[in-house]
């Protein structure tokens, strides 16, 4: 194993064409890595992990990446127990674009928590990354928010109703702007596939095919002729859905969400 460190040349102060080195200065140190890696793929690592040596606040030097099979400068030596420092193995756990948090919860919420992501056949992980996304409210829960504002307007309490693409948009414009129809589409495939709603519409808007029941369910294959048709489509939100919408609009911790979905599933 190896430290690879992370430094550069520290210059004088003056004019550009007058500047001369005054030493080194350490700015991060690597531990533990494997051997066979090289510097540039380091230096690659950093790039992903969000650390670019070029972004290191060094304008007029460049950033040097050595590895502890050759010397380090003496100062770079020195500052090896004062230089902020970090294990391979997180470094690269950083590049592929995840963060760890810890959360401490009771063996009670943990057991509900466990057995709801092994229902839904989702790994713990998967589950609690979902539900905290609801929480801090990403753009596509935020579109996904909105329709179900819509439905509820109103304080309607029916689980369908009807909507044509243009009249979610004008709803859910009023408060995410910038929002294409193409993006509340999406969210509502999003919905369907997860089972929070489902898809349906008239197959005619002759009012005696509606009597007899003429409906088409929406099935992924026509999308452009169900979403951008003439005859609007019908939304019918199940009782996951329910549970699902309070949750996007709730504004409490994640933790919180986690319960209100747990508790309101129960219910069902």
């Amino acid at each position: 194993m190896h430290t690879f460190a992370v430094y550069h040349k520290r210059l004088d102060k003056g004019f550009v064409m007058a500047l001369s080195e005054i030493g080194n200065l350490a700015r991060l140190f690597i531990l533990n890595v494997p051997d066979g890696i090289t510097p540039h793929y380091v230096g690659e690592i950093l790039r992903r992990a969000g650390r670019d040596p070029a972004l290191m606040d060094v304008s007029v030097s460049s950033i040097i990446v050595a590895s502890d099979s050759q010397p380090w400068p003496i100062d770079v030596q020195n500052s090896l127990r004062t230089t902020e420092q970090i294990e391979w193995a997180d470094l690269l756990e950083d590049s592929k674009g995840a963060r760890r948090i810890t959360i401490r919860i009771t063996p009670e919420l943990f057991a509900k928590v466990q057995s709801e992501a092994q229902r839904r056949d989702q790994s713990l992980n998967h589950f609690c990354v979902e539900a905290l996304q609801i929480q801090v409210g990403t753009r596509s829960h935020q579109i996904e928010d909105e329709i179900f504002r819509a439905f509820y307007a109103g304080g309607y309490s029916e689980t369908t109703r009807q909507f044509s693409l243009p009249d979610l948009w004008h709803c859910v414009s009023r408060n995410i702007p910038d929002c294409k129809a193409q993006e509340i589409e999406f969210a509502l495939r999003r919905l369907h596939k997860a089972a929070y709603l489902t898809l349906d519409k008239w197959e005619s808007s002759d009012p005696n095919v509606r009597l007899r029941g003429c409906v088409h369910k929406y099935d992924g294959t026509d999308d452009e002729n169900f979403f951008y048709g003439t005859t609007p489509f019908r939304l019918t939100v199940t009782p996951s859905g329910k549970a699902y919408s309070e949750a996007l609009a709730d504004s409490a911790r994640a933790i919180d969400g986690f319960l209100k979905v747990l508790r309101a599933e129960e219910l069902v």
